[in-house]
């Protein structure tokens, strides 16, 4: 009988072998599957992708869940402005120009054109998470009120009377005068182009970390304030309160009502995000442009005063943003600095992973 078990004991063993070789070879495949996420995947990418992806999927789950459509349509009537395009076309080539090797006294015709169309890419995806940020806010339009339907104007308005014992915007009017109206306008109007013009300024001194904190913490307060929009819809002082001075003269007053004629976000008071994103770019610029952020310190701040100058917001959303633009300017630097030595931990232990083993003693 001894021999008998002595002859079954390596049958048994060979299928324990069997199933830890199986087990062994699926722990191998999925460490070859999360490999492959890391290093193909998150080691090349930004913190700001992950932001994007994440709130595009809530954004999708919302539509799909509410049964709404998404509309491309009002995206088409900011991308149609030839600005952008022009923008989009000539500023790889103006950076190309600033920062190429020239030869003898003039360019490399080949070198320049093929860095030309390398740089549109990389234009495109640099500043694919701006647009991103206004395709999702221009379809927010009519699914607030679907999510979230009672208003908290009243909140705002008692918030505001409480600290000052007025109304800001309605005090602010006795100073109207058209050049006043006009700059206010104006400030309020161009403040999508801030972070656009610093951004090109960070990459046309080859800043590129300060480029992706900018992006960063713009992507985040957008982001955080389209969920404040959700969480505390409001319409704003210009259609709650009564006022004797009407503001609607001017070129740029006609230019502005014209965009709200077309793309007027009913529910996005609460936080500001004129203020945010505006403080944003100031705060970017005085950290690694000083001189830079002096040139932009007039028509930031005339952009955060024109938020209640112009009956848009109350002063509580202007205080909102401001502590919501503090928040990612502290955030966003961190972040990617972090996630940077993260990654370069990453390619670093694969590359180690994959040197050749030298014998001892070689």
């Amino acid at each position: 009988m001894k021999n008998v078990g002595a002859r079954r004991r390596p049958a048994r063993i060979r299928l324990d072998m069997g199933r830890s070789e199986k087990t062994s070879s699926r722990a191998r495949k999925r460490e070859s599957a999360l490999r492959t996420l890391l290093l193909r995947a998150l080691a090349h990418s930004q913190p700001t992708d992950l932001c994007v992806l994440i709130f595009s999927l809530t954004v999708i789950g919302l539509f799909f869940t509410l049964d709404q459509p998404f509309m491309w349509e009002a995206f088409y009537y900011y991308i149609k402005d030839p600005l952008i395009w022009m923008a989009f076309g000539q500023a790889p080539l103006l950076l190309i120009l600033i920062t190429e090797d020239r030869v003898g006294d003039t360019y490399n015709v080949k070198r320049t054109l093929h860095r030309y169309l390398r740089g549109v890419l990389t234009f495109g995806r640099d500043f694919t998470p701006f647009l991103i940020c206004l395709v999702i806010y221009l379809n927010l339009a009519d699914k607030v009120h679907a999510v979230n339907p009672v208003d908290r104007d009243d909140w705002l308005i008692t918030i505001d009377q409480k600290l000052f014992g007025f109304q800001a915007s309605q005090w602010m009017e006795r100073f109207s005068n058209v050049y006043l109206d006009e700059w206010m306008y104006l400030s309020y109007v161009v403040f999508g182009w801030y972070p656009i013009v610093l951004g090109l300024l960070f990459l046309a001194r080859g800043q590129r970390r300060a480029f992706r904190d900018l992006l960063l913490a713009y992507v985040m307060a957008s982001f955080i304030g389209y969920l404040g929009y959700i969480a505390v819809p409001a319409i704003g002082p210009r259609y709650t309160l009564e006022y004797s001075v009407d503001l609607r003269h001017g070129f740029f007053a006609s230019v502005e009502w014209a965009m709200k004629n077309n793309l007027y976000i009913p529910r996005d008071c609460f936080p500001s995000l004129h203020t945010a994103n505006t403080l944003v770019v100031l705060g970017m610029a005085a950290r690694y442009r000083p001189k830079t952020a002096l040139a932009f310190a007039p028509f930031c701040l005339s952009t955060v005063v024109a938020t209640v100058y112009l009956r848009y917001h109350y002063v509580i959303d202007v205080w909102a943003g401001a502590a919501l633009a503090g928040a990612v300017l502290y955030l966003a630097p961190l972040w990617n600095e972090r996630w940077d030595r993260w990654t370069a931990g990453l390619r670093e232990d694969h590359a180690a992973s994959k040197a050749p083993m030298r014998p001892p003693g070689g």
